[in-house]
């Protein structure tokens, strides 16, 4: 899904311009008629102030827009394997959410079965707010894939909408009854009811649940990797479960820290003379995949148990084989 620039709509009109009080309006108080704030001065010997994005934490992509004056720019981060910013990824996951039930036709079984143009609605929507370089052929990826899960999860949601008011048109749908009808059809098609009732057991399977929300685990691990933490994966698996009141969750790091363990008396093995607050800097992304693989196993081929999507990482075929840790 790479879109031509050419869709990119107009950006809406920037902020007036913030104008400094005059002195007669502090002593009157009377106002100019423009929009004035009062900064205290800046000390000479103050430290250069801290650089700060401006994708801010809690408000909605229009609202961001709307206050800078210009769009929210999307660039790829190589550690993250998304969005370089925690809150740039909710924010288009939230959003791609919200254009799937309004724009998207659902008169196809997955994302991947929708016409041309109706794919295109997507970035076409997402421009409005969002600046894309249309070449990064990565992030194009990433978005594809949330749009995928999106579509998916949101035709999981009319199916349950309509077992709980059977016989009710949900509002999404009193204008698109041909879509309605197709999605009632598509819903006791013996395909999709196994497919359903499969993974339904697999949901109920589950003894452990996530306390970090949508952000993905990958974010966790950098933050801790940015303050210093060389164990950045294992220790965000920590914190992502909430081990400290988990049962389950405190076995799972204890079998971790028990690999951990092993490496280190390896690692003294081969190099007997290296200080000890430098054994952990051998725990590398690859080294930290690899405890995750010897503590939970494999799952499905080059996939182990363990955290989230966080990338390729090289294991015993060297750094070209993709290896990717989930939960």
């Amino acid at each position: 899904m790479v879109p031509p620039s050419s869709l990119a709509p107009p950006l809406p009109p920037p902020l007036p311009d913030v104008d400094e009080p005059s002195s007669d309006d502090h002593r009157t108080g009377q106002s100019s008629g423009k929009i004035s704030v009062q900064r205290k001065p800046r000390p000479e010997n103050a430290p250069p102030p801290k650089t700060k994005t401006w994708v801010v934490k809690g408000l909605k992509a229009e609202e961001i827009v709307k206050r800078t004056g210009r769009k929210i720019k999307v660039m790829w981060n190589d550690f993250c394997h998304g969005p370089n910013i925690k809150e740039l990824s909710s924010m288009l996951k939230h959003d791609v959410g919200h254009i799937i039930p309004d724009e998207i036709s659902m008169v196809v079984a997955t994302w991947g079965d929708t016409t041309e143009d109706e794919q295109k609605k997507l970035p076409t929507k997402l421009f409005i707010f969002y600046e894309f370089d249309v070449d990064d052929k990565l992030m194009w990826k990433w978005l594809d894939d949330k749009t995928k899960n999106a579509y998916k999860n949101w035709k999981c949601t009319i199916n349950t909408i309509r077992k709980e008011n059977p016989g009710k048109i949900p509002e999404e749908f009193e204008h698109r009854l041909d879509e309605w009808n197709w999605l009632l059809k598509h819903f006791e098609f013996d395909g999709f009811t196994r497919r359903s009732a499969t993974n339904k057991s697999n949901r109920d399977k589950k003894t452990l649940h996530h306390h970090t929300g949508v952000r993905p685990f990958i974010y966790n691990a950098k933050e801790l990797k940015d303050k210093g933490e060389h164990l950045n994966f294992i220790k965000s698996y920590s914190q992502a479960y909430d081990s400290a009141h988990n049962q389950k969750a405190a076995e799972n790091e204890a079998k971790l820290m028990e690999k951990v363990d092993e490496i280190c008396d390896n690692v003294r093995k081969e190099h007997p003379s290296i200080p000890e607050e430098d054994i952990d800097l051998h725990f590398d992304q690859q080294t930290q995949a690899i405890v995750f693989e010897k503590a939970f196993g494999h799952r499905n081929m080059n996939e182990i148990w363990g955290m989230g999507l966080v990338g390729s990482y090289g294991l015993s075929q060297g750094p070209d084989r993709s290896c990717t840790l989930r939960s």
